[in-house]
């Protein structure tokens, strides 16, 4: 059984060609770099994009789909690129029908190379045993179909060269202890690197210099932290503007659907109207998780803190703006991240 690493995916193609990969791993940032690559080679003429770059969304996802992408000739060129985006196994594994169509669809194009069609599934979206020993059965199974490319969480020494490239492309130096520790601040995710680095620099030019500091780093930077739905939840329980955004920035380059991220915020927001009713009323936390279906109490005491900071005022006001975005993306057409943005902002 043999996994590439994106080195050396990116070795062999110099010039992509067709085939089957799985993009899988920590790193999300380099599986839609390569996709990048992918594209820019396969699909240069634009005017064609429509019919040789397609991309399924998970949420959109189904063999019959993927089936229906695959089975088209590519229009006017030797090959068609299609991604499936933001995939996870982990999801499609509950029920293992699925996972079989899924496979028996690679089967049957594997050989086929008018396709070139990449998985690129989300950091945590698969099982992956223990590698390199022991790869889990899924692995095992999307070996005998595909090309698979495990994407590893980088080093911090390549890291800091990575920060420091793209400080220097922004016009920002940096010393290299600086680099280093803004990377052990920030974190090794590459895509909430690379906001950091934007709000860094432009934070450093708008103070009229070009080099950046440690100061400068604690003083506009996040601190890492994990950026999914959970993260996007803590952040409006505490109220935290400026780390939803973040969350959001990360969420808007995996290519989370915006109409899913208003859904989450909207639950969280009535779920904790429902908190501030019941513990006026006198229940404890035990009976608000059961009304409220946690999975557990601690996640219930988040939502019993912030409701018993804030205002009722305040939570209704907030559970209706949300309710108010969330029409307004379904009804109007908005299904870009505006609405969520303008949420965020009036917090």
């Amino acid at each position: 059984m043999e996994i590439l690493k994106e080195a050396d995916l990116r070795r062999k193609w110099k010039e992509p060609t067709g085939g089957i990969y799985v993009f899988f791993g920590a790193e999300d940032y380099l599986k839609t770099h390569l996709i990048e690559t992918a594209r820019k080679a396969i699909c240069p003429d634009e005017g064609l994009a429509c019919f040789n770059d397609i991309t399924i969304d998970f949420p959109d996802y189904s063999a019959n789909a993927l089936e229906d992408a695959l089975s088209v000739p590519p229009m006017m060129t030797e090959r068609k690129l299609v991604v499936l985006r933001s995939f996870r196994f982990d999801v499609l594994a509950k029920k293992p029908s699925e996972v079989e169509s899924l496979i028996a669809v690679l089967e049957h194009y594997r050989e086929d190379d008018s396709n070139l069609l990449i998985i690129s599934v989300v950091a945590g979206g698969i099982d992956e045993g223990y590698l390199p020993k022991k790869p889990s059965e899924i692995l095992k199974k999307l070996d005998k179909v595909a090309t698979l490319v495990h994407f590893e969480e980088p080093s911090p020494s390549s890291l800091t060269v990575w920060v420091g490239r793209h400080l220097a492309s922004r016009g920002i130096s940096a010393p290299a202890p600086v680099v280093s520790f803004f990377v052990e601040y920030c974190g090794k995710n590459m895509v909430s690197l690379l906001s950091e680095i934007g709000k860094l620099a432009a934070y450093v030019k708008a103070a009229g210099r070009n080099e950046a500091t440690r100061k400068d780093v604690l003083t506009v930077c996040m601190p890492q932290g994990d950026y999914d739905t959970y993260a996007l939840s803590n952040a409006l329980l505490a109220g935290n503007r400026g780390k939803m955004l973040d969350v959001l920035a990360v969420m808007k380059f995996r290519r989370v659907k915006p109409e899913l991220i208003m859904a989450e915020i909207s639950r969280i927001s009535a779920d904790l109207l429902l908190c501030k009713t019941l513990l006026e009323a006198g229940q404890n936390v035990s009976l608000i998780n059961t009304a409220l279906d946690m999975k557990s109490e601690f996640k219930t005491e988040l939502y019993v803190k912030t409701a018993r900071a804030w205002k009722r005022e305040y939570i209704e006001a907030l559970a209706a703006r949300a309710a108010s975005a969330d029409l307004a993306m379904k009804s109007y057409g908005k299904r870009g991240y505006e609405e969520i943005e303008k949420f965020i902002c009036l917090l």
